[in-house]
């Protein structure tokens, strides 16, 4: 029972899910419906339910904007006309072709595992007994939800319903339903809260209900079509139900209707066969005024033509608003060109053409293929950050990028926040030198992203992101500053090794400044065109003769070492740096071993002897 009331989050989502589970019956079921009484088009139950099916699944295709994957149909929508009704949550939809008499569209939506119901009756052509029989379901609707009040049992609503019915209308009692709806939770139906007479649960604030009121079977007789036009004249029996989301409010405050599509008479009606004023005949016992008789006849017209011209305006507006995008479009080109003259007059275009875009993908087809379309990606190969904005993956290149921060979790949520280089900040050290060309280029007539804040309940996704960003962002910085080093380094000719005799080699060869490490210890060779050190580790530097601008020969006369010293003309790159004077160099006396920093054995002779000394001293 605790679960059934909802927090602030739940409701939230709750709103969401009706919000657009309305949006996709008025302009996806209704504009499908429209369409094929205007055009006259064969459908089946089924291809309609399939199509309402699919705007569930994807919301964009009514022009609903959210990220793929956070919507879903609650069950297969029930679509059902031609005389077979079944107003129960377990109707199922049928392959029949839809007929224009009595139509029932019901449809949930799912949205974070919680679920938002409505159903809806449009009548077609129906006849004066529909319409009283509709009108007096209106009524229960609201007698219903007016008991629907925290604080008030859960059969209530039921117990309402067939006592206003019993009052009422005596011979539609036997049409009712045993139930008025259900609660609705992480379970589409909640056992617990069906809308019975037997059920002596309480409403609490922030519950969600389905109340579905409806009549099942009502009989149509032969005198009251005799007036019918169209397909409703073959009907029998039909049906009507009218289903909404409601969420219970606090003490007397009414429920609150989510599910906000209309369900007026002049809504959910239409009337396709037009008639004359003088066939509109009042049925026995009633009699209309003038007023009444021309005001029927105004109903009786096509309701079709009249929705097609209230879509005018609205495509007119639309042509207009595109035209105004199409101005505003023109005048953004007319202002960066002047603002690219004005940039080109204070003679500041000078250093622009060394600047090179980064351009790592040609288009959108070129992403990676497991690219996921709400989380945040880190392209190691191509250096690139995917961030999901509006439920579209923008990419960043990494050196964009000034830094990423993940503040200190909540109770239910971790956060990444990401900080991007943009014009009039204090210039950083970790920013690359292109980088700060670029933002001074297109500074002037751009816009920047300063800051993004994600938020995600799984932490090891956004964990996992930032690792990956900080991984990034230490490599890229390793590369520009290798490709700094080596920016304005000269190219060497190549080496030409000799082949057609011995090669003069000096084994044991210390190298200074080290290529990696404490030491580089290696051989170096004289080749026909210069020298190569190869060390132990296979790391090679080449030094040509040509490259040689000093060379000095130290001997070992008084020295414990013996090496040769180049000071070249150019620098070479040695390990990561660059260097322009290298040594080679080799120790000459022999190797003694410093007593005083080694361990010894207790078993050396030299520390037995010293001892024996020490004992007869």
């Amino acid at each position: 029972m605790a679960l059934s009331v909802k927090d602030g989050h739940a409701l939230a989502t709750f709103r969401k899910a009706a919000v657009v589970t309305h949006k996709i019956l008025k302009h996806s079921f209704v504009r499908l419906l429209e369409d094929a009484f205007d055009q006259a088009k064969s459908i089946t139950h089924e291809e309609i339910a399939t199509h309402v099916d699919e705007c569930c699944e994807h919301p964009s295709k009514v022009n609903i904007k959210s990220p793929q994957g956070h919507y879903e149909s609650c069950y297969f929508p029930i679509v059902q006309s031609g005389g077979k009704y079944d107003i129960r949550p377990s109707a199922s939809t049928n392959g029949e072709t839809l007929s224009d008499d009595v139509i029932i569209i019901s449809l949930g939506v799912r949205y974070n595992f919680h679920c938002a119901n409505m159903a809806r009756t449009f009548f077609v052509d129906p006849v004066e007994s529909v319409r009283l029989n509709y009108s007096i379901l209106l009524e229960l609707r609201r007698e219903c939800l007016a008991v629907m009040l925290a604080g008030r049992c859960v059969g209530s609503v039921a117990e309402t319903a067939n006592s206003f019915i019993r009052q009422r209308c005596p011979h539609l009692l036997k049409f009712l339903p045993k139930n008025f709806g259900f609660g609705l939770g992480l379970d589409f139906r909640e056992s617990s809260l069906i809308m019975n007479a037997k059920n002596q649960r309480k409403f609490a604030q922030n519950m969600v209900f389905n109340l579905a009121i409806g009549f099942h079977d009502l009989e149509l007789t032969d005198m009251q079509k005799a007036d019918a036009q169209g397909s409703i004249r073959k009907l029998s029996k039909y049906s009507m139900l009218i289903a909404d989301t409601v969420l219970i409010q606090s003490g007397d405050e009414p429920p609150d209707i989510v599910t906000k599509h209309s369900v007026e008479w002049k809504d959910v009606s239409y009337f396709i066969n037009e008639k004359n004023d003088k066939d509109i005949m009042p049925p026995q016992g009633n009699h209309y005024t003038p007023e009444q008789v021309e005001s029927q006849s105004a109903i009786m017209s096509s309701r079709l033509r009249e929705r097609s011209k209230a879509c005018a305006p609205d495509r007119s507006s639309l042509a207009r608003n595109e035209k105004q995008a199409e101005l505003m479009q023109q005048k953004l080109s007319v202002k960066r060109s002047e603002k690219s003259s004005a940039w080109s007059q204070q003679g500041q275009l000078s250093s622009r053409a060394d600047i090179l875009e980064v351009d790592v993908y040609q288009s959108g087809g070129e992403y990676p293929r497991d690219l996921p379309s709400t989380e945040v990606y880190v392209d190691m190969q191509g250096q690139v950050l995917f961030a999901p904005i509006n439920g579209s993956q923008v990419p960043f290149h990494i050196s964009m990028i000034k830094n990423a921060v993940q503040p200190d979790p909540d109770r239910t949520a971790t956060y990444l926040r990401l900080n991007f280089f943009t014009p009039g900040q204090t210039a950083s050290k970790d920013i690359a030198p292109a980088t700060s060309k670029l933002i001074e280029q297109h500074g002037h007539n751009s816009m920047f992203i300063k800051e993004m804040l994600y938020r995600s309940r799984e932490s090891q996704r956004l964990t996992a992101a930032h690792r990956m960003i900080q991984e990034l962002r230490k490599r890229f910085r390793q590369h520009a500053a290798k490709a700094a080093e080596e920016a304005d380094l000269i190219p060497q000719e190549k080496l030409v090794k000799m082949r057609d005799q011995r090669i003069p080699r000096m084994a044991d060869l210390t190298m200074r400044p080290f290529i990696s490490g404490k030491k580089t210890t290696g051989t170096l060779e004289a080749h026909t065109n210069g020298l190569r050190f190869t060390s132990k580790k296979h790391e090679i530097v080449d030094i040509m003769y040509g490259n040689i601008k000093h060379s000095l020969f130290q001997p070992c006369e008084n020295e414990v070492m013996v090496l040769i010293h180049f000071y070249l003309k150019n620098p070479v790159l040695v390990g990561r740096k660059k260097s322009q004077n290298v040594q080679f160099l080799t120790e000459v006396v022999d190797a003694s071993v410093a007593l005083d920093s080694a361990r010894r054995s207790m078993y050396d002779p030299d520390e037995l002897d010293e001892e024996q000394r020490e004992r007869q001293d």
